[in-house]
């Protein structure tokens, strides 16, 4: 990208997005209405949070709060029964997984009660491909339009981490976390049982998505993955294009409202339409939408890759302005003028294990502390090599079937790096991925503790084994 000045930054913020699934005593799915007392329960002993009314379908999906002037959430994902956590940025991993436990033990003193407890695992047990397990959000109808079989994404669940990037930042940490995405699903496989069965992969979540990206328009495929890129980004110009001549078109407020475009339009063919286009309302009324400056800041929330980056325009931002940017391939420059916030979106990774929560987050953040030899680490194997290695880690964990050595060998680097980047911090983040070089020794996963649970006593074993006792704090909040 040529040479140029570093951006100042302060220190990075991180942000979790935990998910897990919600399930009854004898292990089938938790209820709509079991997960609506849920919340009303929990607003009920903690005033400070409010209940998300949907305001076409009025159901109510979760609750939500002010804190320190970050909306933070708590809802259903796509199905009522795994349950998302997504709170506010912290300058640590250590203030951000105490506030993590707080509001967790929060919920587990509510769900108790009514018979709800919460998995570390990433697929529901029993509970499939069952539509009344949907969640029922009002821009759900938008996504179902041009996604259809939403209800694939009920049985999963998964741990997601951000982190403050700068624009300079942005093609290397894409590339780079793509590329280890991999190793960090090896380190991190944990949705072995699903569907009332073992399943043939150790990471069954990823399969999912797989079969339901096979179900959905090819035109729609690319951004709809939850994988790596066909290819790395070379540029900020190379991924804005990939995603702005997406066909995966809607535009939501807030994923609470919106409209669907209509006709064979990209992004970029809207952004750059003189006239209101054709488009169809939440609820299917056709009308007909024109493109606001605002609504620059709503194109990244949609395609779904391993890794995403979300970012803010300042008010300066115009649509004749970025699009001059893109026309001459100076949208880099433009970008690092305009952005007010970057960050990137870690999804690739499986749910924790108990007590492990912060570890694949501090993972992500010390990668990207260390950019310049994780960068190194990407580079020195070809692209498609790293695509095979997050297929063996998807089937197998770290028991790796290709290539083991070299692929156990680029995991103990990984962890090395992360650590190194923590370690420059000063703040003693690094022993938090005690826990990834236990298992990297070990070679033993999330997985594979719960495939031995599973033959050993069954689903009534895991669920004692694998699930957050109420009388419990699990999660590993402090460094001893």
């Amino acid at each position: 990208m040529g040479s140029f000045a570093m951006t100042p930054m302060p220190p990075r913020n991180i942000g979790f997005e935990f998910e897990f699934p919600a399930v009854m005593r004898d292990g089938h799915a938790a209820p709509r209405e079991k997960i609506k007392a849920m919340w009303k329960a929990f607003c009920a002993a903690h005033p400070q949070w409010h209940l998300n009314r949907e305001k076409i379908r009025h159901t109510i999906t979760g609750v939500r709060r002010t804190n320190q002037g970050y909306t933070e959430i708590l809802n259903s994902d796509g199905g009522v029964c795994t349950v998302e956590f997504s709170l506010r940025p912290w300058p640590d991993v250590h203030q951000a997984i105490r506030a993590f436990t707080t509001v967790f033990e929060q919920i587990k003193a509510v769900a108790t009660p009514l018979g709800i407890s919460f998995l570390a695992m990433g697929m529901q047990p029993i509970t499939g491909y069952e539509w009344e397990h949907e969640t029922q959000k009002d821009w759900y109808f938008l996504l179902n339009r041009k996604l259809p079989d939403h209800h694939y994404a009920v049985p999963f669940a998964s741990h997601q981490t951000s982190v403050d990037i700068r624009v300079e930042e942005w093609v290397d940490v894409v590339n780079m976390l793509s590329a280890l995405s991999g190793p960090m699903i090896a380190l991190s496989a944990s949705s072995p049982l699903g569907f009332h069965k073992l399943c043939a992969q150790k990471e069954m979540r990823l399969q999912v998505w797989k079969d339901w990206n096979k179900r959905i328009e090819p035109k729609y495929r690319p951004y709809f993955s939850n994988s790596m890129p066909a290819k790395p980004f070379k540029t900020v110009d190379d991924y804005i294009r990939f995603y702005w001549n997406s066909q995966l078109y809607f535009v939501t407020h807030g994923k609470s409202s919106g409209y669907e475009i209509l006709g064979n339009r990209r992004w970029i063919d809207f952004l750059r339409s003189k006239k209101p286009v054709p488009a169809r309302g939440t609820k299917g009324k056709k009308t007909a939408l024109l493109s606001t400056d605002e609504m620059l800041n709503s194109i990244h929330q949609y395609g779904w890759l391993t890794t995403k980056v979300h970012y803010t325009f300042d008010d300066r931002t115009t649509i004749p302005d970025i699009l001059k940017a893109y026309d001459t391939q100076k949208l880099f420059p433009y970008f690092r003028k305009h952005v007010t916030r970057c960050y990137i979106e870690n999804r690739g990774t499986g749910v924790a294990a108990k007590g492990e929560e912060a570890a694949m987050p501090a993972m992500t953040l010390g990668l990207i502390e260390n950019l310049k030899k994780s960068v190194s680490l990407w580079r020195g194997v070809p692209w498609n090599e790293w695509k095979k290695i997050r297929e063996d880690a998807t089937n197998h964990g770290l028991d790796f079937h290709y290539k083991p050595k070299r692929s156990l060998g680029l995991i103990k680097n990984m962890l090395a790096i992360a650590e190194e980047g923590l370690m420059l911090r000063k703040l003693d983040e690094e022993a938090y991925l005690e826990p990834l070089k236990l298992r990297l020794n070990s070679r033993w996963t999330n997985a594979d503790e719960i495939v031995l649970t599973y033959k050993r006593g069954g689903l009534p074993l895991v669920l004692a084994c694998h699930g957050y006792r109420p009388d419990a704090n699990e999660v590993q909040h402090t460094v001893s």
